[in-house]
């Protein structure tokens, strides 16, 4: 079921969602045409968390400098404004999308009760060789992670690694969101629920096991938008397997 989830959400966004996107449309008009393909589709409709009164929906697009607006929802990098603090989802209903501008979108895709989580950034026109840099950067550390999701890794050694290498590339204070925003994992466990164990942190110490399914989700955010991306991977002896996954690059329509 989840491996379906994810060839279902691979093609919303590599032929689907690039479709939908265009100047000038607001960021909640993209979000609820991208819901509606989702459930012409094939999307449960169900977004489950585990975390004591913490709620989510999908899905949720964030453009432009909206990236870099901290979000009371404690769970992702680039939170965007959202429809309004008391629902920082969908996308806001004042904020255009806008050319040469990071389109970051981010959907939970659930498919009789599992899901897979991913983030896939667009741009109409090209981003500026600061961001395409940055989402490279990205791309190589999901890459990294994934081959190191195998049995017997410890999460809070990856996370570690990652957080070595962006310090080292400069991205230090810019990696997985800015100032208080910033946020303190690299990953998570989503099956059933979104926020599943294990999660790439601090103090997640127990190894992996073959099997767990976990959400890699590297980004960077700048004064001027959020790139990076999101990919579901199974853990196997091999590495991870990717459920929903695109060779990671920015979709320029």
């Amino acid at each position: 079921l989840l491996k379906r989830a994810g060839e279902l959400q691979k093609e919303l966004h590599e032929n689907i969602i690039p479709k939908l996107i265009r100047a000038g449309k607001t960021e909640k008009q993209l979000a609820a045409d991208i819901l509606k393909s989702m459930f012409y589709g094939e999307h449960d409709g169900i977004c489950r968390m585990n975390a004591f009164e913490q709620e989510i929906t999908t899905p949720t697009i964030v453009s432009g400098k909206g990236g870099k607006c901290y979000s009371v929802f404690d769970g992702t990098p680039g939170g965007g404004w959202g429809i309004c603090p008391a629902s920082p989802f969908f996308g806001s209903p004042l904020i255009k999308i806008e050319k040469n501008s990071p389109i970051m979108v981010d959907i939970l895709y659930g498919y009789q009760g599992y899901k897979t989580d991913k983030s896939t950034t667009y741009s109409i026109g090209n981003l500026s060789g600061q961001m395409t840099d940055a989402h490279q950067f990205c791309i190589d550390m999901r890459d990294y992670i994934a081959d190191r999701l195998h049995p017997g890794e410890i999460p809070s050694s990856i996370y570690e690694s990652v957080l070595a290498k962006a310090a080292k590339a400069g991205y230090e204070k810019i990696f997985m969101g800015q100032g208080e925003s910033q946020v303190h994992f690299v990953g998570h466990g989503i099956g059933l629920a979104i926020d599943e164990y294990p999660v790439l942190a601090k103090r997640f110490d127990e190894p992996l096991e073959k099997s767990m399914v976990i959400a890699v989700e590297p980004k960077i955010v700048f004064d001027e938008g959020v790139v990076g991306l999101e990919d579901t991977y199974l853990v196997g002896d091999n590495g991870g397997e990717i459920l929903n996954g695109q060779d990671g690059k920015i979709i320029v329509i």
